[in-house]
């Protein structure tokens, strides 16, 4: 089975497309198409990035029949941040993870500097679920936050 879709952001070529857990990726051309052949019929989640722009799609259907597919390109959001231990000292190292729970999504993560701080990709919007993790600490359960906030 193939996907073959077109993007519709103003500079198309060298989107980075990837579906399934980034298992599958490709690049669109110039006049921004992409195609992912030889795949297993199902229901893939497809994200695409270039630069600041990315698109979020939950569910493409692959299938013999399945219609061509567009996508739109928006501007992201960056998510920064600081990870801090109760006594207000920065955890250098930790791990934070934007969960957005969509079932073959890999969720994004960033790692902090010495004093704690973070920084993402450009994110698209939407409802993530954040965590952090560091060796030594406990993380409390996710958050609950809206991008952009």
């Amino acid at each position: 089975m193939a996907v073959v879709g077109r993007n519709t952001w103003t500079s198309c070529a060298e989107v980075t497309v990837a579906l399934g857990l980034d298992r599958w990726q490709t690049r669109a051309v110039a006049d921004g198409t992409f195609r992912f052949s030889d795949l297993p019929e199902g229901t893939y989640a497809l994200f695409a990035r270039r630069g600041a722009a990315v698109a979020f799609v939950e569910r493409v259907l692959v299938a013999a029949e399945a219609p061509a597919l567009r996508i739109d390109l928006a501007t992201g959001v960056i998510a920064q941040g600081r990870v801090v231990e109760r006594g207000g000292r920065g955890v250098a190292g930790a791990e934070i993870s934007f969960d957005p729970g969509s079932a073959g999504v890999l969720a994004e993560r960033a790692i902090a500097d010495e004093i704690g701080r973070y920084k993402t990709r450009p994110l698209p919007i939407g409802r993530y679920a954040v965590s952090a993790q560091a060796t030594d600490f406990l993380s409390p359960d996710p958050l609950l936050v809206e991008l952009p906030s």
